[in-house]
């Protein structure tokens, strides 16, 4: 019996490093479909979340008045100004009444613009574009002649969300 090694062809020992140019531009091509896919999702998912935001802060901001009247017995009222005011468009302010005069001042660092795209709509709350707010010193609503004050607000992509301020003074939000 001989001993003599028997070689395999030359293409069956030739080991195979790395990939192809064209399994590399298939991938490629595939990752770009799942970014030219995934790319208007994801800025309709910012433009929700940004008005998502803004309803939250709001309404965190007229419970904070609400709050606030209660404890320091001072009146308090949140300003709204709709795309429809004549400036500060798009913007709100919350402001107190120390001496009870209905001479109200803003409170430092609670005057906010809303991200841009984002606009409160027009609804009966609303004069010449403002809506104010206006809780007494048991933190009760003062009405307006509109049951309960209602400010919309919408998103670029058609996403609205509604902040009701009941009389109670109770904050709740919808979606539309």
């Amino acid at each position: 019996m001989s001993s003599k090694c028997v070689r395999p062809p030359k293409t069956l020992t030739r080991l195979r490093f790395g990939f192809a140019l064209v399994e590399a531009l298939a991938v490629l091509a595939i990752i770009g479909i799942l970014v030219l896919i995934g790319i208007p999702a994801l800025f309709r998912m910012f433009q929700n979340y940004q008005v998502k935001t803004a309803t939250s802060q709001i309404a965190a901001q007229i419970r904070l008045a609400r709050n606030n009247s209660v404890t320091q017995k001072a009146p308090h009222r949140v300003v709204i100004r709709n795309k429809d005011a004549s400036s500060k468009i798009n913007t709100y302010v919350v402001e107190f009444d120390p001496e009870d005069d209905t001479t109200f001042t803003t409170i430092p660092n609670l005057d906010f613009r809303l991200p841009s795209g984002v606009e409160i709509e027009d609804s009966p709350a609303f004069l010449s574009g403002i809506a104010t707010i206006n809780m007494d010193t048991r933190g009760v609503v003062t009405s307006n002649g509109t049951t309960p004050y209602i400010v919309d607000l919408k998103s670029p992509n058609g996403l609205t969300l509604r902040i009701r301020i009941h009389l109670s003074g109770s904050v709740e939000i919808q979606r539309l």
